[in-house]
C-alpha cells in the first residue's frame, strides 16, 4: 500500500472536531451573554417599578402634612431601599455565578484542546510508526523475493549444467527391459534434488 501526498484523513477529521468544539463554546458564550442581559433588564424593570412606586408615594405624602404619614413615608423609603439592596445583591450573585461558569467552560475548553492536541500527536506518532513498519516489511519482502529469485536462477543453472554434461557424455544404450523403475526413480530424485 502506498500513501498519497497531502494531509492524512485523520488530520481533516481532527480539524472538524476542533471546529465543532469551538462552535459549542461560542453557543455557550452567546447563551451566557443573553441570560445576563435578561437578568439586567429584569432588574432594571423592577428597579424602575420601585422608583415609580416611591415617586407616587412621595407625591401622596406631599399632599399630607400629618406627622404620622411622614413617618410612614420614611418607613416605606427604608423598606424600598432594603429591597433595592437585596435585588442588587441577587444580581451580583447571578453575575458571579455566570462568571464562575464562564471560567469553568474556558478551563474545560483548554483541557479539551490539550487532549485534542495530545490525541493528534499520538495519531501522528502512530502513523509514522506504521509507515516505518510498512517500509521495513516492504524491504523484507523485497529481500525474500531477491533470495527466491537467486535460488531459482541457481537451480536452473545446475539443471542446465547437468543436462549439458549428460549430452557430452556418451552413455551406453541399455536394453529397455533391464531399466528398472527403481533406477528411473533414482534419476528423477537426483534431478529434483539438484
Amino acid at each position: 500500500m502506498c500513501f498519497s501526498g497531502g494531509n492524512p484523513p485523520q488530520s481533516a477529521a481532527g480539524e472538524r472536531g476542533e471546529e465543532g468544539l469551538n462552535h459549542k463554546l461560542l453557543v455557550i458564550e452567546e447563551e451566557f451573554e443573553r441570560k445576563l442581559e435578561e437578568e439586567k433588564q429584569r432588574f432594571n424593570k423592577e428597579k424602575e417599578a420601585m422608583r415609580q412606586q416611591l415617586f407616587l408615594k412621595e407625591e401622596k405624602f406631599k399632599k399630607l402634612l400629618d406627622e404620622e404619614q411622614i413617618l410612614e413615608k420614611e418607613s416605606m423609603k427604608q423598606q424600598l431601599l432594603a429591597k433595592e439592596e437585596n435585588f442588587n445583591k441577587m444580581l451580583a450573585d447571578v453575575c458571579q455565578r455566570w462568571e464562575s461558569t464562564a471560567q469553568k467552560w474556558a478551563q474545560k475548553k483548554e483541557e479539551l484542546k490539550h487532549k485534542f492536541q495530545e490525541g493528534q500527536s499520538l495519531r501522528q506518532h502512530e502513523e509514522e510508526k506504521n509507515k516505518e513498519e510498512l517500509q521495513r516489511l516492504s524491504e523484507a519482502i523485497l529481500q525474500l523475493e531477491l533470495q527466491v529469485s537467486k535460488r531459482q536462477k541457481n537451480k536452473s543453472f545446475w539443471i542446465w549444467k547437468f543436462w549439458k554434461k549428460m549430452k557430452q557424455t556418451t552413455i551406453p544404450e541399455l536394453p529397455k527391459p533391464s531399466l528398472s523403475s527403481s533406477s528411473t526413480s533414482g534419476l528423477h530424485q537426483f534431478y529434483f534434488t539438484v
